[in-house]
């Protein structure tokens, strides 16, 4: 009886690991703060039940950019997300924004009609360097807000 239950007890210790390690963090939009409209705020929750998410650093890369100009070449133009903290524990979410203001408020470009961003998380599970990336986020002036959108392959 004693063996059945240490082997359950290991079995069950399996299957939260490799659940933990399969678990992606979850990125979703804040409210728009009107001093600062382009500056994406966003929340990045670890959804693990017991691994950290270790050495977290976030990129916001600006994906697709319009103004009543035209589009601005957005290859490889990012910012590093403003971080406190740089690991986040199992169940817990941080707060944090993407200071897009520099990128976008540029009088050559004109005045923004569309900005589009997605953010690469990279962190440290049980040593393991782990990259990943969120939904597109998007901006314009009909709804100043940030909205999600699913990213279609």
């Amino acid at each position: 009886m004693k063996g059945a239950a240490e082997f359950m007890a290991a079995a069950l210790a399996i299957a939260v690991g490799v659940h933990d390690a399969l678990q992606m963090p979850q990125n979703h939009a804040q409210t728009t703060q009107a001093s600062t409209p382009f500056a994406f705020y966003f929340s990045l929750h670890n959804p693990s039940l017991v691994l950290p998410m270790g050495d977290v650093r976030i990129e916001c890369f600006l994906k697709n950019a319009r103004t009543d100009h035209g589009v601005i070449e957005t290859s490889f133009r990012s910012v590093t997300a403003n971080l406190e903290k740089v690991s986040i524990e199992p169940g817990e979410t941080i707060q944090s924004n993407c200071p897009l203001d520099a990128i976008v408020n540029n009088e050559k470009y004109g005045n923004m009609q569309i900005v589009q961003i997605q953010l690469v998380s990279k962190f440290k599970t049980l040593g393991i360097e782990r990259n990943t990336y969120s939904e597109l986020f998007n901006w314009s002036p009909m709804s100043p807000e940030w909205t999600e959108e699913e990213v279609s392959n």
